[in-house]
């Protein structure tokens, strides 16, 4: 039996079955009465407010995507709306499936998924975004810096500076030596570039390195479980 609800000018129905995954319409559902004679029935829907059609929508697709064996079909808009209403009504399992089809997404865009960690609780997204931000070639962009937030925007930044400045050193002390080195060259030419001479200049840059510099930078720390 399908339960009704009003968005605007439409009227979206719902199976029950679909509904009882969140503890929200578990609870309404099991009460003694919806509240009004025979709400949630076509003639009279539940009235929903700060929800837009498109939002529904989005999230509907999601409850009727087979079980969720086949993913749903859905623009980023639309997955983090479904991802919002999973979190507002708390379905468990819609949502972990919306983290999931997030988490294969084709495009990986690191500061959106940042956004949606902090907003919507899913910890575990922050330090492999923020890994992929401070070790990338590109800056942060100004929209990138808006949905950070200043704090973690100057955070990473600081980090990129440090791993470029690092860098940096690492080439000065690879040029002032190469000549002198007596390892094995390409070449018979005295000025060919040594890999050996390269590496043993300074540490090389891995994600562990960075990892550490993150997880010891306040304004990226992870909020307890």
């Amino acid at each position: 039996m399908p339960i009704y609800f009003q968005i605007e000018d439409t009227t979206f129905a719902i199976p029950q079955k679909s509904l009882l995954d969140s503890e929200f319409f578990t609870s309404m559902l099991t009460s003694n009465h919806l509240g009004e004679p025979k709400e949630g029935t076509a003639s009279n829907p539940i009235k929903l407010s700060e929800i837009s059609k498109a939002d529904m929508n989005g999230f509907i697709t999601v409850l009727e995507s087979r079980g969720w064996e086949h993913p749903a079909s859905l623009n980023r808009k639309e997955w983090t709306s479904a991802l919002r209403l999973s979190t507002m009504w708390s379905f468990r399992f819609a949502r972990e499936y919306i983290v999931r089809q997030i988490e294969n997404l084709p495009k990986l865009d690191p500061a959106w998924r940042i956004e949606l960690a902090k907003t919507y609780d899913i910890p575990k997204w922050l330090h492999p975004m923020y890994l992929k931000l401070c070790m990338r070639e590109e800056s942060l962009s100004a929209e990138e810096g808006e949905r950070l937030g200043t704090p973690t925007a100057i955070a990473i930044c600081n980090i990129r500076e440090r791993l470029r400045a690092h860098q940096v050193r690492v080439y000065e002390k690879y040029f002032a030596n190469v000549h002198l080195c007596d390892h094995k060259k390409p070449n018979a030419s005295s000025r060919a570039l040594c890999r050996l001479c390269f590496e043993e200049a300074g540490e090389k840059v891995t994600e562990t390195t960075v990892l550490k510099l993150i997880t010891r930078t306040p304004q990226l720390a992870v909020p307890a479980a």
